[in-house]
């Protein structure tokens, strides 16, 4: 059985990257959400992202799946891994900060253990898997706190809806499991191709696209969420993917909260506070331990 190569400088310049351009997204939401409603930025973002996908696919000389049975498997990935998460980060993100969305993002390694204990046969939970999720879930809730879920006021919803995004990505990463044609970059593709089926009538019918004046920063901020943190991020995902393996490229789950805290206390003046940093670091703690056998 033929083993991994050792990850490289550059590997690891690509994974902190990769971590810059997701961790980048929470800010860059944060900005377009200030004058274009949520689907209409998660329909721009897709539509962007998807001619540039295609392009590449193309210029590689991949070909897109064609049976319909992957085409429904994209179609779930599309809808639970861009849609659903991007609206829900996006309608989050209007009433809390980008670094908190980022740090409440970082539990999809948590549900992604529970969901593969229950929907596969190979990842069961162990004993200390489990200790690990019930950890990060702690986390959680110091974060939204049992006095904002007593309540259920909107900030809490707010911070609940990315919680939901999490676990839609999870959900996302449970049924990529089951492609397998084509390559990495014909499946993104597919599953971007779905996702902007999914957001351009939502976002024509709900937002009325045509009627909004989005600022200059808000529509720069859309643009960059599709070339860079989702085109180029998923380019450079795949790459890593192939290369060093999904075991290291799972690392960039550490590294995402940082940057997304770090990139709003610089650019945006957010101050996140000591209950947001201590919970932080208990939802690493949990992943940490998930990640271990």
């Amino acid at each position: 059985m033929s083993l991994r190569p050792a990850p490289t400088g550059s590997d690891y310049l690509l994974l902190a990257a990769l971590a810059l351009m997701w961790g980048a997204a929470f800010l860059l939401i944060k900005i377009a959400v200030a004058t274009v409603p949520p689907f209409t930025i998660v329909a721009g973002r897709l539509v962007i992202a998807t001619v540039f996908m295609l392009s590449y696919v193309v210029l590689l000389g991949h070909r897109l799946p064609a049976t319909s049975y992957d085409w429904t498997l994209f179609a779930l990935m599309g809808l639970f891994g861009n849609v659903v998460p991007f609206a829900l980060i996006g309608w989050g993100e209007i009433r809390i900060d980008s670094g908190l969305a980022a740090i409440l993002i970082a539990t999809v390694p948590l549900f992604t253990a529970v969901l593969a204990h229950v929907f596969t046969e190979d990842e069961r939970l162990s004993v200390r898997r489990f200790g690990g999720t019930c950890l990060g879930l702690i986390g959680v809730v110091v974060l939204v706190g049992w006095d904002a879920l007593a309540g259920l006021g909107i900030t809490a919803l707010s911070q609940l809806a990315v919680v939901g995004a999490a676990l839609s990505y999870a959900c996302t990463n449970i049924l990529a499991r089951r492609v397998t044609a084509g390559s990495s970059a014909s499946a993104a593709a597919a599953a971007l191709v779905c996702a902007t089926a999914w957001a351009v009538p939502v976002s024509t019918v709900v937002d009325h696209p045509w009627e909004l004046a989005p600022s200059q920063e808000s529509v720069i901020a859309i643009a960059a969420l599709g070339v860079l943190s989702t085109t180029l991020a998923y380019i450079v995902y795949f790459r890593l993917v192939r290369t060093v393996g999904a075991t290291f490229v799972s690392f960039v789950n550490y590294l995402i909260p940082p940057v997304g805290v770090g990139l709003g206390v610089m650019l945006a003046g957010e101050t996140p506070t000591l209950r947001s940093l201590f919970a932080l670091l208990i939802i690493l703690a949990g992943i940490v331990v998930t990640r271990r056998p």
